[in-house]
């Protein structure tokens, strides 16, 4: 949970510190004077000798003197530095500092030091805000900047062309208008330049997590960047409109961490996921801890939605230490773990949504640390409670219909009216061959078995044509292996 810090310490220790280097001031200046007198009152007994040696000795005084100032200032500017050891902080010890300090030492502190306060965990959300809209300006210009040199060369143009991407990316969906009547606030509450291949990563919430009721954050998976944080938002903004509450009441965060993959061969790695887990740990016990502050002390409700690899990354992220008080996953390759008691949460309040025709299924146990006795969240043995995703089809149909509908009942805590499902039971291609040599011993009988797991929930089509009579037995066969196949096919 980061470094031991007690504000109350640390302040005495400031204060202390102050103190003893303004002794040290003190004493340096008052030490300096009597060796700067004492050369003096040499030179004055050296002119009552007769001899000429003044100006050496005032000299020397001097250059002792000037020295014993000059150490003790350096030393006291290498000791003001308040904001350092916070940066490593504890959520919950940085939120206390900062409502331990006057108002005006906080409007100090912003105007001064945003760029430090802008990376921090903990703090209000209206701070995280002005400090990073800052910190995003102040990059922006520095990359045209650069750009407008002519020193560059074109792969150098590219790559900052590129991070500019992100950056206006970013700042125009700070500046869109939020959801609701009245609109919800837009709130910049993370920025950084600093992800894999010049990606950054950005922390968006619709409507302020400090004081909501209800909090759910979207963790989006492959394809996400900052560039296209306008239209991820979107999701945010369908599921803002959709959870229970008025403005004030909710809140809904995009997070990007600017570690995404890009691309299907991109994603089926674990180095993207391996860079993300910390930044979500500690974004998402951020948020715990800033809205304990405002509230008194009081626990808001949390909900973590992952998408495809968002699902991974989040997975990760709750069996590191992230708190939440709802998991979502949906699409998803498979979380990190073999059961859902795994992740550091009551598997009550472990969710699950899954079309029947998601691609995503062929690369079932992908992220699953023991494929043999481990499950999916879509199986029953992994333990989660599985929704209702009527109306959804493939992989990017999770935020409308009933799908969205059910993710805001669980965003809302409104549980009794989820409409739960039992686990389903998809035939993917590791049945493929058992649903072959059954056919060859019970041709009639498994015809019937595989038509009708088709039409309940196969990761394709085929179901539906088997369910209009429009293939023999034969062909059943057949055709789900053609269409397992261009399904394999089409992820690449």
């Amino acid at each position: 949970m980061g470094i031991s810090f007690n504000p109350i310490d640390f302040a005495k220790n400031v204060v202390n510190g102050i103190e003893n280097d303004a002794k040290s001031v003190a004493n340096g200046i008052e030490d300096g004077a009597k060796k700067f007198g004492s050369a003096v009152k040499s030179a004055v007994n050296d002119i009552e000798n007769g001899t000429r040696s003044v100006a050496n000795s005032v000299e020397g005084g001097a250059k002792q003197f000037g020295s014993a100032i000059i150490d003790v200032v350096n030393s006291f500017t290498v000791k003001s530095a308040p904001l350092s050891p916070l940066s490593a902080a504890d959520p919950t010890a940085v939120a206390s500092w900062w409502t331990g300090l006057p108002p005006s030492e906080q409007q100090a502190l912003l105007a001064s030091d945003y760029d430090t306060l802008g990376q921090l965990h903990g703090l209000p959300a209206t701070v995280l805000d002005e400090a990073n809209r800052h910190r995003l300006s102040d990059h922006i210009a520095l990359l045209n900047n650069q750009l407008n040199s002519p020193l560059r060369n074109e792969s150098e143009r590219a790559a900052l062309q590129h991070q500019l991407d992100q950056d206006k990316g970013i700042q125009a969906a700070a500046e869109q208008i939020g959801p609701g009547q009245p609109p919800a606030p837009v709130l910049l509450l993370r920025y950084d330049p600093t992800g894999i291949a010049g990606q950054s990563g950005a922390e968006l919430a619709f409507g302020n997590p400090d004081i909501a009721s209800n909090t759910a954050v979207i963790v989006p998976g492959t394809g996400s960047n900052a560039s296209k944080l306008g239209s991820l938002t979107g999701d945010a903004s369908d599921l803002y409109q959709q959870m229970s509450g008025g403005a004030g009441t909710k809140a809904v965060v995009t997070w990007l961490d600017g570690a995404e993959p890009q691309s299907l061969p991109a994603a089926a790695g674990d180095g993207w996921a391996n860079a993300d887990t910390n930044a979500l740990v500690a974004d998402l016990n951020g948020l715990r801890a800033a809205h304990a502050s405002a509230s008194g002390g009081e626990d808001g409700h949390l909900t973590a939605i992952g998408h495809s690899y968002g699902s991974y990354i989040l997975g990760r992220a709750l069996s590191h230490g992230a708190s939440v008080d709802d998991a979502v996953f949906i699409g998803s390759p498979g979380v990190g773990v073999n059961h859902a008691s795994d992740l550091g949460i009551d598997p009550q309040h472990v969710w699950d949504g899954q079309t029947g025709d998601d691609p995503i299924l062929y690369v079932a146990k992908r992220f699953t640390p023991d494929p043999l006795t481990g499950s999916n969240p879509e199986d029953s043995d992994f333990g989660a409670q599985h929704f209702s995703v009527d109306g959804s089809h493939g992989h990017s149909e999770y935020f409308q219909g009933e799908s969205l509908t059910n993710m805001a009942r669980i965003a809302s805590g409104d549980y009794t009216a989820v409409d739960r499902t039992p686990a389903p039971n998809y035939r993917g291609p590791q049945e493929l061959v058992a649903d072959g040599l059954a056919t060859i011993l019970n041709p009639w009988e498994t015809d019937f078995d595989v038509a009708k797991d088709l039409v309940t929930g196969h990761p394709i089509d085929a179901g539906k044509r088997i369910w209009d009579g429009a293939i023999t037995e034969g062909k059943a066969i057949i055709n789900t292996g053609e269409d397992i196949f261009n399904g394999i096919k089409s992820l690449f």
